[in-house]
């Protein structure tokens, strides 16, 4: 049976009503802007759902840490970030010329884009807004590919198509900001075909390490012998970006990592600017990855809360697509009719209730019809769950 060719104008790029585009910000965290958006006032309690941040950290010995390594700041930075790198690799179980360092998950997706400069491309929609801006920075032509409602899922036919028609793939995992996964194994088969073909998957890990323990890594496809069976060399054809500012709760320092073949790792150095990593950061990368306790931590948590929050509010009529991550997506499933969009009327009721969460007007397949929220605290999970309790009550 033929496949279904890719059409570039299927899913079109958001375009937001004139009077939306001023206040709905691009990132989460916004809380000022907003605020006085909806005429509160800024000493206005908020929990800050809007950022997926794990709410365990930073561990609690990284302020000693930064303060014992303050002499540093006088000194420049080793340009090549070589015990950092070191400290990856043995992490990866790949090599350190496999491993460049980044100031944060968005320079490794800027240097990852500019290797394919006037190129071709497909961004898995809805996805993390970086993807497509960089891609517009190095004029890249792009083709969206939605994933499927309810779910979430790729359609198979048309991503195993784009892969024949484009140069690269840009697909996160778990995604953001629907926080569902593809497995490891459909990745797989997408490679082989990518190696075939001569494109080039950049898969974005940078929720990896908030799945399930055992969820494997495609890192397994770098490795030096690859050890999935279905891959028979180490692949030119994947590049994998991490972010160390989520699962240590870092964003002031900027951490972050690609991974890649030995050849592209080179080509991505070149084009890096030189200390784009300040002496701070990449001195915590060692210590920060040799922390496995911290890890144990944030995964008992995070089954924990999830476990407790989740059948919760999918018993109060709320619709979440099956979450992989430390965030989830939300829709009321009855909402009050004379509402439209609802989502936005539920995003005001939470802003008044304390709770700050992240709008999607900017995801292009949401159009603003969801909510993402973070899974955070018990006690602020607590507040979460009143506050859409009360919706449900006013809505019946």
């Amino acid at each position: 049976m033929e496949e279904e060719s890719v059409d570039e104008e299927s899913v079109d790029r958001i375009s937001l009503p004139t009077d939306l585009q001023p206040f709905w910000p691009s990132h989460g965290g916004q809380r000022n802007a907003l605020l006085a958006h909806f005429g509160l006032p800024d000493t206005h309690p908020l929990l800050d759902f809007s950022t997926n941040l794990n709410p365990l950290g930073p561990p609690k010995w990284v302020a000693a840490q930064l303060a014992s390594l303050s002499a540093g700041l006088a000194l420049y930075p080793d340009p090549t970030y070589i015990n950092a790198r070191r400290a990856i690799a043995d992490c990866e179980g790949v090599s350190p010329d496999q491993v460049c360092l980044t100031n944060g998950g968005s320079e490794a997706i800027f240097l990852a884009a500019s290797l394919f400069a006037g190129q071709k491309a497909a961004i898995l929609q809805p996805a993390f807004g970086e993807y497509a801006r960089a891609c517009d920075h190095y004029r890249i032509a792009i083709t969206q590919l939605p994933l499927q409602q309810p779910a979430f899922l790729p359609d198979e036919s048309l991503i195993r198509d784009a892969i024949r028609q484009r140069d690269l793939i840009l697909i996160a995992r778990p995604n953001n900001p629907t926080a569902t996964l593809i497995p490891a194994e459909t990745i797989s088969r997408w490679l082989v075909l990518a190696e075939q073909s001569h494109c080039t998957l950049i898969i974005d890990e940078a929720f990896i390490d908030f799945c399930e323990p055992g969820e494997p890594s495609l890192v397994e496809h770098l490795q030096q012998p690859p050890l999935h069976q279905s891959c028979l060399h180490q692949s030119r054809h994947l590049i994998l970006l991490r972010s160390m500012t989520k699962l240590y709760t870092l964003p002031g320092l900027r951490l972050g990592y690609i991974l890649a073949h030995a050849d592209l790792i080179q080509r991505l150095l070149a084009r890096q600017m030189p200390w784009s990593v300040n002496y701070l950061a990449a001195e915590l990368v060692a210590p920060l990855l040799a922390d496995r306790p911290f890890l144990q931590a944030t995964a008992h948590w995070l089954r924990t809360e999830s476990d407790w929050l989740l059948p919760q509010l999918l018993a109060l009529g709320y619709r979440i697509p099956t979450p992989a991550a430390n965030f989830f997506l939300l829709q009321d499933a009855n909402p009050p009719a004379e509402e439209q969009p609802s989502a936005d009327a539920l995003f005001r009721h939470l802003l008044q209730q304390g709770i700050l969460a992240r709008h999607t007007h900017n995801f292009t397949g949401l159009n603003g019809e969801w909510l993402r929220l973070a899974i955070r605290s018990r006690e602020e999970n607590r507040s979460l769950l009143a506050a859409l309790q009360s919706w449900r009550e006013q809505n019946r």
